[in-house]
């Protein structure tokens, strides 16, 4: 069983990174039309993807260097929620960071769970993350996706530590180099959900539909001149699912929990049907 870990801001989540763990997916499960997989990676039987946040402290500093307000941690959660939530059987929240892998091999201590740190190669090459998967640490293991202007500095790195990138593009067992990404980047979404005339097609490549219609509702982000923009804003409101209304600050802590409860349900059923099945899980 694959666990893939993601720990960013995310001041909103896009749909980048929900796109990440789709991609880590496939990778991982060797679905048809994903990249050819690393070299020694084992077939999966399930995956489980985890999205925490950074502090409070740690994002307000962030973006008020930036001239930007900031959402606290349960208005993000509550984002990621309602932007995972076509995907929930298998990718969620998780409030301590790798927490649910502890619960997970906890409950099911038969099965073998492999954590993949997930990151995108902007933040890789800035930190040189590829140095923590150096050969002879197989206890670290990485997927980067790809991003524009950063997926080549990724690639020299992964040179450093032993990787030949012109036989194994995609890295090996421990480093994984996913499809390049588009662009989107939290920072282009607020500027586009601040624009006066929003854009609705645009809005929606960066931001799932119901993120969209919460952000224009109860976010900082919301149009400053409402007068020219009133009727464009109403139309996307109005386009999210009535869930989106009801996802308040204060729902946060029990979606939350509700979320906890169900990741670990859907884990006994995976388990549970693939053990019925013969199946082998990964060691």
């Amino acid at each position: 069983m694959a666990v893939v870990t993601l720990l960013g801001s995310l001041c909103p989540i896009t749909s980048c990174h929900v796109q990440s763990f789709v991609e880590a997916k496939r990778i991982l499960l060797g679905e048809k039309g994903s990249l050819t997989r690393p070299d020694k990676l084992e077939l999966f039987a399930a995956v489980f993807g985890y999205i925490s946040l950074n502090g409070d402290s740690h994002v307000k500093y962030k973006l008020e260097s930036m001239g930007t307000p900031s959402l606290a941690k349960h208005q993000r959660q509550t984002l990621v929620e309602l932007a995972t939530q076509e995907h929930d059987s298998w990718l969620g929240y998780d409030n301590t960071h790798i927490g649910m892998l502890a619960v997970l091999r906890a409950q099911w201590p038969y099965l073998n769970f492999v954590h993949f740190t997930m990151n995108g190669a902007d933040d890789v090459a800035k930190y040189r993350k590829w140095e923590y998967c150096e050969a002879g640490n197989s206890d670290t293991r990485m997927i980067t996706m790809g991003r524009p202007g950063f997926t080549e500095q990724v690639r020299v790195g992964m040179g450093e530590i032993g990787i030949n990138v012109a036989v194994h593009p995609q890295g090996n067992a421990c480093f994984i180099l996913g499809p390049e990404l588009p662009g989107v980047s939290a920072t282009a979404a607020r500027q586009a959900l601040m624009e006066g005339d929003v854009d609705r097609l645009l809005l929606e490549r960066m931001l799932h539909p119901d993120v969209i219609a919460w952000c224009l509702k109860y976010s900082p982000y919301r149009p400053q001149d409402n007068t020219n923009s009133s009727s464009s804003n109403s139309e996307i409101l109005r386009s999210g699912s009535s869930s989106s209304s009801s996802s308040s600050s204060s729902s946060s802590s029990s979606s939350s929990s509700i979320w906890r409860r169900r990741s670990r349900s859907n884990g006994a059923g995976a388990a549970t049907t693939t053990a019925s099945a013969g199946s082998e899980f990964s060691k």
